[in-house]
């Protein structure tokens, strides 16, 4: 339920935002990590694995999708290709925003003015 309300959330806030042409998400979920939907979305599909886990011997063979699936997403399909039509669109404003935010799990941004 938490990856699903988390996704709902982060997509309401991305298109709420969306209306200002050429700027940075960085409100609500955004501030966190730089793609909270993908965070969400995987953390729905690891509910089915830790579900598929009761069911043993064989439950650990739920995880195997889960790490494809998280493979995929940060280093295929989901955010690399995200973040170059980011940094295409949105120029210094995304690399700085980069440099600040989480690429995929949510943890607290560093201060705007750090240079790390």
């Amino acid at each position: 339920m938490l990856g699903l309300a988390g996704e709902t959330i982060a997509d309401t806030q991305l298109a709420v935002q969306a209306s200002a042409a050429g700027a940075v998400c960085e409100v609500g979920l955004w501030a966190w990590p730089r793609h909270p939907n993908y965070f969400f979305e995987w953390c729905v599909w690891l509910g089915y694995a830790v579900y598929g886990l009761a069911f043993a011997p064989w439950g650990l063979i739920a995880l195997v999708p889960q790490a494809i699936l998280l493979c995929s997403i940060l280093f295929v399909t989901g955010i690399p290709p995200t973040e170059m039509q980011s940094i295409r669109s949105r120029g210094d404003a995304y690399r700085a925003y980069q440099k600040r935010v989480s690429r995929f799990v949510p943890w607290p941004p560093k201060s705007r003015g750090s240079d790390a």
